[in-house]
Formats: C-alpha cells, sequence, structure tokens
C-alpha cells in the first residue's frame, strides 16, 4: 500500500538543520533512537556503560568493550 503524501509534515533539509542545529542535538536524538531504554554494551548488555569525552565512545565498565561514537563503528 502506497503511503500519501503530506507535504505539510514533510521534512527537507532546512528543517533538519534548524532542528538538529548542532552535534550535540544530533548525537542525542541518535543515541535515543538506537537506544530507547539507554545505552547498554553490545558484548555482555550491560548497563554499566559511560561516554568515554577525549575519544567520543562508550565504554562498558564491567568488560571494557569499546563502542565508536553514538551510532556505530567510523
Amino acid at each position: 500500500m502506497v503511503r500519501p503524501l503530506n507535504r505539510a509534515n514533510d521534512m527537507n533539509i532546512m528543517k533538519l538543520i534548524e532542528r538538529y542545529d548542532s552535534d550535540d542535538k544530533c548525537r542525542a536524538t541518535l543515541e535515543k533512537l538506537r537506544w530507547p531504554l539507554g545505552v547498554r554494551c553490545i558484548r555482555c548488555q550491560s548497563e554499566k556503560v559511560f561516554r568515554a569525552q577525549k575519544r567520543n565512545q562508550f565504554e562498558c565498565g564491567d568488560c571494557g568493550g569499546v563502542r565508536a561514537g553514538a551510532i556505530g563503528e567510523r
């Protein structure tokens, strides 16, 4: 079934730029989309995950696993 176009609600590049005008806003939204229940380690599923600010990565406090960025490896 084809979804009808709703021109009033369509997203465009200008709306995206206005909505996510900084890397921090964009990163926060992507993190919520990827981990709606909170960040977890992909190796051991621990909730003891913290952000290593210098490298912009998540690290697991239990198994030491490292994940690059908020949306996957780069």
